[in-house]
């Protein structure tokens, strides 16, 4: 059953709520705007951290989307955090442990899954990783989300409805 929350106040809940560790995005803001399907996750999340003390780290593999998003925080007062690197790749190469992760790059299930499975070790106990675009389209029945939704099981993950048919997919909120 589907919940519906706006998306900007699902991602802000998540952190919210998750553990202390560092919070992690992948895919970052690709536009100079907040819009519709569009959300402005990077700057909620630098902002979120900049005033509550947590660490943040974006990962996104296009130089364009980085440069994008490392001049929207900066015109907004917040450090230029983004870094041009495939997400898999950086999740694999934290040294620090997650307390929140932010899966919303590629549209293909078997990238999600690899980067989940990238920070698996890496999670703190009751860490929350949130997956973006979870809706039923050309990617799958739970979008990018469905081949990580089918490791872990359908039991185990909340599907939120966030508008214009689209979906977010949760693990962990509320243990």
């Amino acid at each position: 059953m589907s919940k519906y929350m706006e998306k900007k106040d699902l991602l802000l809940d998540c952190i919210d709520v998750s553990p202390d560790g560092l919070v992690v995005e992948i895919g970052c803001i690709r536009y100079t705007s907040e819009m519709g399907s569009e959300g402005f996750s990077t700057f909620y999340l630098a902002k979120y951290c900049h005033v509550n003390g947590r660490e943040f780290r974006s990962f996104d593999s296009l130089v364009d989307h980085v440069t994008i998003a490392n001049s929207i925080l900066k015109e907004r007062g917040l450090p230029e955090l983004v870094v041009c690197k495939n997400g898999t790749y950086a999740l694999q190469e934290l040294q620090e442990e997650i307390g929140f992760l932010y899966l919303d790059s590629s549209d293909d299930p078997k990238d999600t899954l690899d980067q989940y499975m990238a920070a698996k070790d890496k999670l703190v106990p009751n860490a929350v990783i949130l997956v973006d675009d979870a809706h039923n389209y050309w990617a799958g029945e739970y979008g990018k989300a469905t081949s990580l939704i089918r490791y872990i099981g359908i039991e185990n993950v909340e599907l939120i409805d966030i508008g214009e048919g689209y979906r977010s997919c949760v693990i962990g909120r509320y243990k």
